[in-house]
């Protein structure tokens, strides 16, 4: 049978077995009866003889038969056989041939490039998902930060001028020039100013608060910077009033020629270091309220 599939081919060979094992027991058996009739040659004997040529020629045909199936399914799969071959050959040409080398290699670099955009899309993502994150923190972090420089100068403002009141040296802060009695030091908050455009159009000696905005001398500031100035405009104010009242105390003792009074120095001293005190804190207790 032509063009079996390879499949059939133990069917077609356990068939042929078969049917020559059945041919070989029918030609013992016609055998057997052919020596029966020579010995004793019956009527029965030789109806004997007559059925077993009828079983061999019935195996013949069937034997026959299987055998044609099975040579046609093993030229079929020789057939096939050899065009899996011629295949396999032209397949082996094309793969030793430059051209395909050249193929496999452009396929890997499309491969690559196609990972390589997949892996970018994922860290563009991740990327995403932690600025997302990082942001708030970093806007959070540099508040904080702006915020604690502002205590900073304002605490070191505050305590120079609490020096030189009581007539002490205090130790140099790097932000902070030194500040000792009777010395000008000018106004230390104005370092916390800030480029910011002005925004109200103020004028340029302009000192406070306008639309929910800032000023000192006419430039933008934060409000820590704000709260600052006020504070060091307040102790300049106080240290002036103590340098007063202590001169006309002086006057008048010199006028009257009395014994020098004890305290009144100290005393107004302690009243300048009170109010700079409550004014400190008053402005600590505005910035936590702000938070």
């Amino acid at each position: 049978m032509p063009g079996a599939p390879n499949s059939e081919l133990p069917t077609f060979e356990s068939n042929v077995k078969f049917f020559q094992t059945k041919l070989d027991e029918a030609n013992k058996t016609l055998e057997e009866a052919k020596a029966n009739y020579a010995k004793n040659p019956t009527k029965l004997n030789q109806q004997l003889v007559d059925n077993a040529n009828g079983l061999v020629g019935t195996f013949t045909g069937q034997l026959t038969a299987a055998q044609a199936k099975l040579n046609g399914a093993q030229k079929a799969q020789k057939q096939q056989q050899e065009q899996v071959d011629y295949w396999t050959n032209q397949v082996k040409g094309v793969k030793d041939s430059a051209r395909y080398a050249e193929f496999v290699n452009e396929i890997n670099t499309d491969k690559a490039i196609v990972q390589k955009f997949n892996d970018a899309k994922t860290n563009m993502k991740n990327a995403a998902a932690s600025a997302e994150k990082v942001a708030p923190l970093k806007a959070a972090y540099d508040e904080a930060l702006q915020t604690l420089k502002a205590y900073q100068n304002q605490l070191a403002a505050a305590q120079a001028k609490l020096a030189a009141m009581k007539g002490e040296t205090t130790p140099t802060n790097p932000d902070q020039p030194s500040d000792k009695p009777g010395q000008n030091t000018g106004d230390n908050t104005n370092n916390n100013t800030s480029d910011t455009t002005n925004k109200d159009n103020v004028a340029p000696n302009f000192t406070g608060e306008k639309n929910g905005n800032y000023y000192v001398n006419g430039k933008q500031v934060t409000k820590a910077a704000y709260d600052a100035h006020v504070a060091a405009q307040s102790l300049a104010t106080v240290k002036t009033s103590a340098s007063v009242k202590g001169a006309s105390v002086a006057a008048t003792a010199n006028d009257s020629k009395a014994l020098p009074q004890t305290g009144n120095e100290n005393a107004s001293a302690v009243v300048a270091l009170g109010a700079v005190s409550a004014m400190f804190g008053l402005g600590l207790a505005a910035k936590k309220r702000e938070f």
